[in-house]
């Protein structure tokens, strides 16, 4: 027996030391995998405010400037630039970082120098104080550095240099144009979605890149109105032979369908001496406050034709020039008509100002005596494009057609991305990119 226990120890501790290891590999794997979340569009610090990421072409025209996507040319000139204001009023260090991510928006392998020509840190030094404003902040404002390669990317903003605090992250694309599109958008051909939904469809010429099976090899992703959490990938199998070096993509189960929304509500802000569209009243203060009119639910009215800004926003103001310092802060006060619809049901704002999430920044409150929700913002001067969100807690589901409905006439802006990942490359490329202003515009 004696003899037996002899024998016994030394494996009993061989088995100790590889759980250990095994616990140590599992510790590692899951703090990898934790790491590997998709990143989206963050902001971590409530007084860094109208944070935008756009294609600077030396326009000088501001009130469209920000109105183009975060998408660039690898083969162009035109400089990505971020924009943002620090409402802490003092200077403070921010510190640049470029981060590759593959077409799943989660962190590559790729090494900093295999798509960046620069040390990956970067500082922002371009900074104005706000002028004649009752809310005083700094503009910081950031030329981004060019890419070598095309794909998907994150920009983060740290305080206090790389190792401080992550309080901004924006998403951007840079694309080669390697591959013809053309894109196309009408009503859906199903019956039941003919009136509701919108459908796409491309034509892809890939003549100048030659690839052994296209069916298999691309990737083709489209998104709606400039958003990323209204985006299809469509699935190349259904992808027919146009031709010897052409493939057009045909769909039947409705998997390349659009809700079509509608036109987005908006209001202008403008000025803060006069009420501009949609607002009921402006009150002059320390804080200027803007009563906005009470809105209703849309939900039930027939199409209506209108102008948008496909719910996005322009930062200006008709009472001073220069609207990147001199356009103020104030207090806008949201209201919509409607029954209390009950604890379990939360009402949102949502739109490019809140950065396309439910978050408790953007919770509309039930008012029993106006008989209304209401939310107050803290918005800068412009003009602003929104819609009204409805979320059932119980079902977990986010409803934007409750209060605004869904039409296929509505105009909507559509984006098409083509992937690719060469044999040689250890991630996709984005070889083509298209896009459809305006889906009114039958094709």
């Amino acid at each position: 027996m004696i003899f037996k226990a002899v024998l016994i120890q030394p494996f009993i501790r061989k088995k100790i030391i590889l759980l250990s290891a095994l616990l140590v590999f599992f510790t590692i794997y899951l703090s990898d995998a934790a790491a590997q979340d998709e990143l989206t569009d963050r902001v971590n610090e409530d007084e860094l405010k109208t944070v935008m990421l756009y294609p600077y072409s030396g326009n000088l025209d501001y009130q469209r400037k920000v109105l183009n996507p975060a998408i660039i040319s690898l083969e162009g000139n035109t400089p990505l630039v971020l924009e943002f204001d620090d409402l802490r009023a003092s200077y403070q260090s921010f510190t640049v970082k470029i981060v590759h991510c593959g077409l799943d928006w989660k962190q590559s392998g790729l090494r900093d120098l295999e798509y960046l020509s620069d040390y990956n840190e970067f500082f922002i030094n371009n900074y104005e104080v706000s002028q004649s404003t009752k809310v005083p902040y700094y503009h910081y404002t950031f030329r981004l550095p060019r890419t070598r390669i095309s794909g998907n990317f994150i920009v983060q903003v740290m305080e206090g240099g790389l190792n401080g605090r992550m309080v901004i992250q924006k998403r951007f694309r840079v694309f080669e144009s390697r591959v013809g599109i053309s894109p196309s958008v009408a009503p859906a051909q199903d019956p039941v979605l003919w009136r509701t939904h919108q459908q796409v469809g491309l034509k892809l010429n890939f003549k100048d890149y030659p690839l052994r099976d296209p069916k298999s090899e691309f990737r083709i992703v489209v998104r709606q109105n400039y958003r990323d959490d209204k985006v299809v990938m469509l699935d190349a199998k259904n992808a027919m032979n146009a031709g010897a070096f052409e493939l057009n993509y045909r769909f039947f189960s409705n998997e390349n369908t659009f809700p079509g929304g509608s036109e987005f509500r908006f209001f202008d802000i403008r000025s803060t001496y006069s009420r501009g569209n949609y607002v009921q009243r402006v009150n002059n203060g320390k804080v200027d406050e803007i009563i906005l009119s009470p809105q209703s639910d849309n939900s039930r009215r027939a199409y209506l034709e209108t102008q948008d800004l496909d719910g996005r926003f322009m930062i200006t103001n008709i009472d001073a020039n220069s609207p990147d310092i001199s356009s103020d802060y104030v207090k806008v006060l949201f209201r919509l008509k409607h029954e209390n619809l009950g604890q379990s049901k939360k009402v949102f704002i949502n739109g490019q100002l809140s950065n396309w999430q439910l978050s408790d920044n953007y919770l509309m409150h039930y008012a029993e005596q106006a008989g209304e929700y209401q939310a107050m913002l803290f918005l800068k001067q412009g003009v602003y494009d929104y819609k009204y969100v409805l979320l059932d807690e119980i079902k977990e589901v986010a409803d934007e057609s409750f209060f605004e409905g869904n039409h296929s006439d509505t105009e909507n802006a559509y984006e098409f991305f083509i992937y690719h990942q060469p044999p040689t490359a250890r991630t996709e490329r984005l070889i083509g990119y298209s896009i459809i202003s305006d889906s009114r515009k039958r094709e």
